[in-house]
């Protein structure tokens, strides 16, 4: 079960005649299972996770790579909207570790898009459209068609009418 020094996959120790411990995998048991599903569900041999894919924060045929700058999550599926980048997102949670959501999102790990009616930054800013709230983007606040709603001025209509002005 020795070959080239190493143990072959799934063997480890000095005479290569011990099993991998549960969780270990490959040449002499030298690589972490990361299965979302657990270690039980990864062979010591090849670490391909049997059912579930991969756990948070890794992908990759046997789960090794570790999600790239600005994704996360099992697989690493999910895309990160940290304003700050995606270098201060958590590759298991997505949640942003500094400086909130960037423009068009919310939530605990920014996952969720603005509702109708606000955009910006962690969807703080309140759309002022005239033909509603419904045309307004949810990253910078344009109105997408017919201008802003009497009594707000600008390009995001976040401008309150001076005294004595009025209407759109």
């Amino acid at each position: 079960i020795c070959s080239d020094g190493l143990c072959e996959a799934g063997w480890k120790e000095d005479n290569c005649q011990t099993v991998c411990s549960p969780g270990e995998f490959g040449p002499d048991c030298a690589n972490t299972c990361h299965c979302a599903d657990g270690d039980s569900v990864c062979p010591a041999d090849t670490g391909v996770c049997t059912s579930g894919g991969c756990a948070a924060g890794w992908e990759g045929d046997s789960c090794q790579t570790a999600c790239t700058t600005g994704q996360f999550g099992p697989d690493c599926t999910g895309t990160c909207h940290c304003a700050s980048g995606g270098s201060v997102c958590d590759v298991t949670t997505g949640v942003c570790s500094g400086g909130g959501c960037e423009a068009g999102w919310e939530g605990d790990n920014c996952q969720t898009a603005c509702s109708t009616g606000n955009f910006g930054p962690n969807c703080e800013n309140t759309c002022h459209c005239a033909n509603g709230d419904g045309v307004c983007s949810i990253i910078n606040g344009v109105c997408i068609s017919g201008g802003c709603a009497a009594g707000w001025e600008g390009a995001s209509c976040q401008t309150a009418c001076a005294a004595g002005e009025f209407g759109p």
